[in-house]
């Protein structure tokens, strides 16, 4: 069998795809050149910062869904982007993606997740994740059509629009972190915040609900440095919704089991430990896949390729 430290090398297909992930991350967030906001939404990781000019998709659709607005815009580009290219932003495009094949290649011991559990793991969070969130922004956009947009926004406060940010690592990463960062006495309010968890009766809400983002940032981040794409592969909503999509994807990655000659390098360099040898058909159809292309790369014999249809 193939040892699995495949997944620390950087090989050219890794820089090009850690540079197009970079370019994605400047352009999402142009402001901080003076671009103007657009109406752009992508399925990735984004959420709103200081200088983001477009957002991620389920940022949008969680926006629209608490101001008691049909989601059409945020469907349809799951839906476009999901049938055709299936998770393809995943894997090229994504801010948070980004971070996480960073840490990847940080060469620590990487630990496989069969086919099974990986599967079972992402239908739990499914459940009791994904369908959570949708529900509850939609209950808040219910809720707000009776006229109670005051009382709710006092009870949620900055989530009212985006409860998901309040467990999102990339909200905490890329938006939460650099305000206290940058804002006026934040260092200070961040550290007074950690020294007074023991006496957690004297924290006010923020505080806490600060102290929770950072703990589930850091768990998700080493996380990551043991199983690649943790975040992506059971707990990220865009990830699991566009998942579904890229099942039936008009692109994807294809088999040949001809060629193939089941030496295990296309699943040993896998960032999302996809079943790729045991599918049973030619076109592998995982709602893992990002569609980064190692496998192909890994590929000597050429039995693996992208595929139409």
């Amino acid at each position: 069998m193939v040892e699995f430290d495949s997944r620390t090398k950087l090989t050219k297909l890794r820089i090009l795809r850690l540079i197009t992930q970079s370019i994605s991350f400047i352009l999402l967030n142009a402001a901080i050149f003076n671009v103007a906001e657009t109406w752009i939404t992508l399925p990735v990781e984004q959420p709103q910062t200081q200088y983001s000019v477009a957002h991620g998709t389920f940022y949008v659709m969680q926006h629209l869904l608490t101001a008691a607005i049909f989601p059409f815009i945020a469907l349809a580009v799951f839906i476009l982007t999901g049938a055709i290219l299936g998770r393809f932003f995943c894997g090229w495009a994504c801010p948070f993606g980004l971070v996480q094949d960073l840490l990847g290649l940080i060469p620590t011991k990487k630990y496989r997740i069969s086919p099974h559990d990986n599967d079972n793991l992402r239908s739990w969070s499914e459940v009791l994740i994904l369908l959570p969130l949708v529900f509850f922004s939609a209950l808040i956009g219910f809720q707000s059509l009776g006229g109670n947009v005051a009382s709710l926004k006092s009870q949620f406060g900055a989530f009212f629009s985006d409860p998901y940010s309040a467990l999102s690592p990339a909200t905490t990463l890329f938006t939460t972190i650099p305000l206290i960062l940058t804002s006026e006495n934040g260092i200070d309010y961040a550290i007074k915040s950690f020294t007074s968890i023991v006496n957690i009766i004297t924290l006010g809400k923020v505080a806490v609900v600060f102290i929770l983002k950072v703990i589930i940032l850091l768990f998700v981040l080493m996380l990551t440095l043991f199983i690649p794409r943790a975040w992506c592969r059971w707990f990220c909503p865009t990830g699991l919704i566009m998942g579904r999509l890229a099942k039936y994807s008009l692109i994807g990655i294809a088999k040949d089991p001809i060629k193939c000659t089941d030496c295990g390098k296309c699943e040993a360099a896998c960032p999302m430990d996809v079943d790729i040898e045991g599918s049973e058909e030619d076109r592998i159809r995982s709602p893992h896949c990002i569609m980064c292309f190692d496998c192909i790369a890994a590929c000597e014999p050429g039995a693996i390729k992208l595929k139409i249809l």
